[in-house]
């Protein structure tokens, strides 16, 4: 009896070979943007240790401090009780879930501030210690008339929201903030103006404040 593989198993090899070369290219290419990505961010704080001028100054939040202004807003908002509303569940879910999405919130809000457009405003104040770079304070100003696309949402990765944070808890999300448009409305009666859409400060610029009001 002949031990030579068959032709079918010798497919079944090739095929199964060329699976594992596809996935090690894959990996190779996500783990090689990975790499370049973190690269990149290391050197836009280097950069920006070397010409930020004032951190007592308010200025524009640079691209690198993003997640560092979404996981500041998801501390601030933890407890918001529009957000306990929204997102039913433990303290500690809530958190991740609001830091995903105000990432993708400030990823929207910056793909639309290109040029002189002066609708989106993104503002901090940072602190620089010790060759660190943190945010001590945030805020976010969109004109009451400018209004964004689902693509706008699309393209940054609000597609992938009800597998992030939940299809329930993008209902109740979006179910809430037809409600604020409504609110806003109202209270503008068409008035033009700048909304505060969001505001934090650094929950240790906040004891310390407290501390000063409570023994002046």
């Amino acid at each position: 009896m002949s031990n030579r593989p068959t032709g079918t198993a010798k497919g079944g090899r090739s095929v199964g070979r060329s699976i594992e070369l596809a996935a090690l290219l894959g990996a190779s290419l996500y783990y090689g943007k990975h790499i370049s990505e973190k690269w990149g961010q290391q050197k836009q704080l280097a950069d920006l240790l070397l010409t930020i001028s004032d951190e007592n100054e308010p200025q524009p939040l640079p691209p690198v401090m993003e997640n560092a202004a979404a996981k500041m807003l998801s501390e601030s908002f933890l407890n918001s009780p529009a957000y306990l509303c929204i997102f039913k569940g433990s303290a500690e879910q809530r958190r991740a879930n609001l830091e995903w999405l105000f990432s993708k919130n400030i990823s929207v809000l910056r793909s639309l501030t290109q040029g002189n457009n002066k609708d989106i405003q993104l503002w901090c104040m940072l602190s620089k210690e010790n060759s660190k770079i943190s945010v001590k304070s945030f805020v976010m100003l969109i004109h009451c008339n400018r209004k964004f696309s689902s693509w706008d949402y699309i393209w940054n990765g609000f597609l992938m929201a009800p597998i992030q944070i939940g299809s329930a808890n993008v209902k109740r999300l979006f179910k809430v903030a037809d409600w604020i448009e409504k609110v806003e409305g109202k209270v503008r009666n068409g008035r033009e103006c700048m909304i505060l859409n969001r505001a934090a400060v650094d929950k240790y610029v906040m004891s310390f404040l407290f501390l000063l009001l409570t023994f002046s």
